[in-house]
């Protein structure tokens, strides 16, 4: 189970990983943030994205009535993850205004990340398509 987890998710978690270190890393640089131990931030990013990988692929055991309410669904577990680990781990600060800077970026990330999933299963079903075709 561990492993097959792993090989189903290590794309789009290498993915979410290196746009939040990239734009954490980003504003640090321009001191619109401060990261603190960067470490410990690193670490509690991985675990993040772990975490928040393991809420999707329990949610794709469920049957969902449309996708919208699975993407809400998926969405609304994820974010809830966000705040209760990013609190924990003191990145992020439970404000007004950092739960809404989280929210718009998890939500650009999320929007991103389903964009990019939908891309590569549209290309491996071109590319069986192709093959059946020859």
């Amino acid at each position: 189970m561990i492993k097959r987890f792993f090989s189903n998710n290590i794309n789009s978690m290498t993915f979410v990983f290196s746009i939040v270190v990239l734009l954490n890393s980003t504003l640090a640089y321009f001191q619109v943030i401060d990261l603190g131990d960067v470490n410990k931030f690193i670490l509690s990013v991985a675990i993040l994205v772990v975490l928040l990988s393991l809420i999707v692929y329990i949610l794709a055991y469920l049957n969902f009535s449309s996708e919208k309410t699975y993407h809400l669904v998926s969405f609304g577990c994820q974010f809830t993850a966000i705040l209760l680990i990013g609190s924990f781990f003191g990145i992020i600060p439970l404000t007004m205004s950092g739960i809404l800077i989280n929210f718009f970026i998890a939500l650009g990330i999320y929007s991103l990340s389903v964009k990019k999933n939908k891309y590569e299963l549209n290309q491996v079903a071109l590319a069986i398509n192709e093959r059946l075709s020859d």
